[in-house]
């Protein structure tokens, strides 16, 4: 399989999980995206996952050549600025960012699938589960 095929399959299976994430960001009304779990509210969570998808879009030829970030300041810095988003806003965002983040990822020289799945799936998944545990907390 050439590393086009590769990369077209993780392209697949991004959206798997983009979808899955937004499914669980559908079943999260208005009201609840002011819920948490004693952390990030769900509409800060869904705005951190968009802030995410943006910053990579910005930087992918970076992070393929290796550079690393101080995510954790990032987080920090983003958590503060999206703490009175709306759900709204927040789904706004990830949307408008994960469009612009595909495109990026589809036109990067020099990207392989792993660095593709590394940049998303586990991040989605992560907080879609995190999003229906909240959800499911009642």
């Amino acid at each position: 399989m050439s590393s086009e095929e590769d990369l077209s399959i993780a392209l697949t299976e991004i959206e798997t999980a983009w979808n899955a994430f937004l499914a669980a960001v559908s079943a999260t009304s208005a009201a609840d995206g002011a819920k948490s779990a004693g952390g990030w509210t769900i509409a800060q969570i869904v705005a951190h996952v968009g802030f995410w998808d943006g910053h990579e879009a910005n930087h992918l030829a970076e992070r393929i050549a290796g550079k690393e970030f101080d995510w954790q300041a990032l987080n920090d810095k983003d958590a503060q600025a999206t703490a009175s988003m709306s759900l709204l806003d927040a789904t706004q965002r990830a949307v408008s960012n994960h469009a612009r983040l595909l495109a990026a990822l589809k036109k990067a020289p020099g990207l392989s699938a792993a660095d593709a799945r590394e940049l998303t799936i586990d991040h989605y998944a992560e907080h879609e589960r995190e999003i229906r545990a909240i959800l499911a907390s009642g």
